[in-house]
């Protein structure tokens, strides 16, 4: 079998992957991405998001790094759409134009190698000591190996193969996926003026989530209860009425996510938004209690301000948990040290916290404010010989801070 050697492994591309690998070559470490997908970003890019949800804590801006690096070039390119940058809940954002983008800035980086279309097989381990990834590609079967790996699968799967212990809930608890699909030629004009002369009573125009947030760019419309008033649904098409549903709008003339008269679908995602699944144990786990005290935590890497809390497993509504204007959480970086390995940090929704938690750390900008701090971490790590959990947490801090970070 084929072996090749590097420094930091990332195991996933995704949102928060493609920032470790970017962090962690950029801090010098030789750098391998490993991603299943044909391109970087995960729900950010295939996953077509379309909005940029946790850089305010409705004051001020809470997250920067290679995050606000990132968004500054898409602004740059015309490709987001905000009202107030330091207030917005969010961003509008093109997908397509970020897919290219983050190609373009793993290009640039000379530590780093972008194993793309390629899945992981199995974990290759000495004792507590990870030593690389068996991958497959659609041509060769092959070992990778590293001093450092991070998992940044968001479904812990290279920490549940190392025997990590990871917490999962019952299917029937579990939060609900969604699909994200867009449609083009909507006449926004006239949707934008059907809602002014009737306005939402039973639904809202944002998410319940984002209500208490100042400003909102672009339109946006959440949930069906008004529109299907008196229509006669059939039994099993009853759930629509209470169904959580948002269509919004884009940095792209005529596109929205909302099915209308004159429209026609121009896409749909790759692959489902998953929000949940495996959440490792790590060396610590963020709690409710945490995030209600807007806790500041001594080892933090970065900061979240959007509401706690998670979508019912009903895909009804939200359970929703504010802090008020002006606070946020920090997150730990014990939180991304896997619980008995030595070399294994996990970055994005798969890092250890309870899971009413969930809404504040695992929106896109966290995850990549963690990718950011895992990535930095294991370029110290190898750069330092020695363990995850005995890097200096001061040098990593300094380090983001010097890049914008937000702690």
């Amino acid at each position: 079998m084929n072996q090749k050697t590097f420094d930091v492994i990332v195991a996933g591309g995704g949102t928060a992957g493609a920032i470790a690998g970017l962090a962690a070559a950029r801090n010098g470490a030789r750098t391998l991405i490993v991603e299943k997908n044909r391109c970087l970003g995960g729900q950010f890019t295939a996953g077509m998001m379309g909005a940029w949800v946790g850089f305010s804590d409705k004051l001020h801006r809470c997250v920067g790094g290679i995050a606000w690096e990132l968004r500054n070039i898409l602004n740059e390119l015309g490709a987001v759409v905000d009202e107030d940058p330091e207030t917005d809940v969010c961003y509008l954002y093109d997908t397509e134009v970020a897919k290219v983008v983050l190609a373009d800035l793993a290009a640039r980086e000379p530590n780093l190698t972008t194993y793309l279309n390629t899945q992981i097989v199995d974990v290759l381990q000495v004792g507590d000591t990870l030593s690389g990834l068996v991958i497959l590609s659609e041509m060769e079967l092959m070992e990778v190996r590293a001093e450092m790996i991070v998992d940044c699968t968001g479904d812990a799967a290279v920490a549940a193969k190392a025997g990590v212990p990871c917490e999962i809930r019952p299917k029937k608890e579990i939060q609900p996926m969604s699909l994200v699909g867009k449609m083009s030629g909507v006449d926004l004009a006239r949707v934008k003026a059907y809602y002014k002369e009737h306005p939402p009573v039973k639904d809202h125009m944002v998410a319940p989530s984002w209500r208490e947030f100042k400003t909102f760019p672009g339109f946006m419309h959440y949930g069906f209860m008004d529109m299907l008033e008196g229509v006669e649904l059939p039994p099993h098409l009853e759930y629509l009425r209470s169904w959580f549903g948002t269509f919004m709008s884009s940095p792209n003339e005529g596109e929205i996510t909302i099915n209308c008269s004159g429209a026609y679908l121009s896409a749909i995602s790759g692959f489902l938004g998953v929000r949940e699944s495996r959440r490792v144990l790590g060396d610590y786990k963020v709690t409710m209690d945490d995030f209600m005290a807007a806790r500041d935590f001594e080892d933090s890497i970065g900061r979240g301000a959007m509401p706690a809390g998670y979508h019912t497993a009903d895909g009804v509504t939200m359970i929703v948990y504010n802090l008020e204007p002006g606070k946020s959480m920090t997150i730990p970086y014990r939180c991304m040290v896997a619980k008995g390995k030595e070399n294994l940090l996990v970055a994005g929704r798969c890092a250890s916290y309870e899971i009413e938690v969930a809404n504040c750390i695992r929106c896109m900008p966290q995850c990549m404010a963690m990718g950011e701090a895992a990535g930095t971490a294991a370029a110290l790590a190898v750069k330092h010989s020695v363990t995850a959990r005995r890097i200096d947490v001061g040098e990593l801090q300094k380090i983001l801070k010097d890049n914008g970070g937000i702690l």
